[in-house]
């Protein structure tokens, strides 16, 4: 213990000096006879030698032992009190402070983010996050460093004015600083637990953790209920949720006050309690299941649309679907990158609706027989991919059609294609009339991919599950293949 401390003590007594000799204005005037600079004739007659700015000289040279010495403490604690008592400013005195709690906690931490060195380079490195327990007991020292200096430092933990950063002020709105010091104990303190009951599990999640875990986020909500005021709880609820966060994209293109965004974000939340937005893990869920998960999902989700179009009428709510949209977002950074009007994004997203409503017409369209649909719907991916690009230019459209090419080149296959609110895409086969026909008691087969994954059903119908939170799934319909019976001899 005593080589460890002499190792910290050494550590920032070379921090200490090197601060000071870079930045000697941070020095308080009672202390800068210890830090003369420049170089003087005596020093380099005396040598031969030219010593290098800024060196300390004299009577300095012999003197920063003694000035640590005079400052320094084990118990940090205590040194902070004799930084600030000697006039240090608050940045000198972080700095000081950071090398110290730092020196504490660095060769543990990073001794647990260290990759498995014995690891063959085609398997995977023993990393932090495949090790639970690792990962655990990392985080609980990350929080329990954070939570050393918070205690030290308090507001000036970040900045130098006592006050509120500009990130905190969005975090906690117009809280007491009191009660804000308050959350983050509780916040750091379910964190740690969170952390214990995932390191024992071991990466296996059985009903009784999960049944810890919503325990210990009940517990939580009750802390904070019992530290905020109902009206302080549901602002602060509303500043950290999951769904503001997933809805400031939109924010960025759909411009609306403050008290639109609360009317929306409470429409939002209320579908958020309802559904599950970060996904299931429909692996585990039998056929059923997965059938009464997505009927109940897309019963929410109209509920949602509904809701949501009454709120902001026909043409704000059609503007909101579109601000939010991935593809729009994408549009309109390309369209900036480019330098092209703000229209210039919203003229091809229009030719994307439009692709949607003319390839279901064309599907609908009785009139028709399956190789006239086929020609149509061909030559309505074909033409539309003209239009993109000379709506988007080359370069624009060369990065959008990367993107764009998996819906055109579906219709182009013999799709319609329906664009949903959440981001996500329904696309329906024609049937092919030489194809054999599906029998009763059919079997579905995989037959696409999506970042989600994958999910059959019996009835034709694919789930592909959607790329980013709050998205839906893209479905595919398609008739199931023949399960015939083995043929007797």
């Amino acid at each position: 213990m005593k080589t460890f401390l002499l190792a910290v003590s050494l550590l920032l007594n070379a921090g200490f000096v090197t601060v000071f000799a870079l930045r000697p204005t941070r020095v308080p005037p009672a202390f800068r006879d210890y830090f003369t600079f420049g170089s003087g004739p005596a020093d380099a007659a005396s040598t031969g030698t030219k010593r290098p700015a800024g060196a300390p000289v004299g009577k300095a040279a012999t003197a920063h032992a003694k000035l640590w010495a005079t400052l320094s403490s084990d118990d940090l604690a205590t040194l902070a009190a004799r930084l600030r008592a000697a006039g240090f400013p608050i940045y000198t005195i972080r700095a000081i402070l950071q090398n110290a709690v730092n020196a504490r906690y660095a060769a543990r931490m990073r001794e647990l983010a260290q990759n498995d060195p014995n690891a063959p380079f085609w398997k995977a490195t023993n990393s932090l996050g495949m090790d639970p327990k690792r990962l655990a007991e990392y985080m609980q020292l990350a929080n329990e460093r954070s939570r050393v200096m918070r205690d030290l430092l308090g507001n000036y933990l970040y900045h130098d004015s006592g006050t509120l950063s500009t990130a905190e002020a969005r975090q906690y709105g117009g809280l007491p600083q009191a009660k804000i010091d308050q959350l983050e104990r509780i916040n750091q303190d379910y964190s740690e637990l969170n952390n214990q009951v995932r390191a024992a599990m071991n990466g296996i999640t059985l009903p009784e953790d999960r049944e810890k875990l919503a325990l210990l986020e009940r517990e939580k909500r009750a802390d904070l209920a019992a530290l905020l005021t109902p009206e302080e709880l549901a602002d602060y609820d509303m500043r950290n949720s999951p769904v503001t966060a997933r809805l400031r994209p939109t924010f960025d293109l759909f411009k609306v006050t403050e008290d639109e965004f609360r009317s929306i974000y409470t429409i939002q939340q209320a579908y958020s309690d309802r559904v599950d937005l970060n996904g299931t893990t429909f692996g585990a869920l039998t056929p059923d299941e997965r059938s009464t998960f997505m009927q109940q999902r897309t019963a929410a989700q109209k509920e949602l649309d509904a809701q949501m179009h009454a709120a902001l009428g026909d043409a704000r709510y059609a503007e909101f679907v579109r601000d939010g949209d991935r593809d729009f977002q994408q549009l309109n950074r390309l369209a900036e990158q480019q330098n092209l009007p703000a229209q210039v994004a919203i003229d091809a997203y229009n030719l994307r609706d439009g692709l949607s409503q003319e390839s279901n017409r064309i599907f609908n369209d009785a009139s028709l027989d399956y190789d006239q649909k086929r020609a149509a719907l061909q030559s309505l991916a074909q033409n539309t991919r003209t239009q993109l690009v000379a709506t988007l230019g080359p370069a624009a459209s060369a990065t959008y059609l990367r993107t764009a090419d998996r819906w055109l080149t579906s219709v182009e296959r013999g799709g319609a294609i329906t664009f949903t609110s959440t981001g996500g895409t329904s696309i329906r086969g024609l049937p092919n009339p030489n194809a054999p026909r599906p029998v009763a008691g059919g079997t579905s087969t995989i037959i696409g991919t999506a970042a989600g994954g994958i999910i059959t059903s019996g009835d034709g119908v694919f789930y592909l599950g959607g790329g980013t939170t709050g998205s839906g799934p893209t479905i595919i319909t398609a008739p199931a293949p023949v399960t015939a019976p083995a043929p007797t001899r």
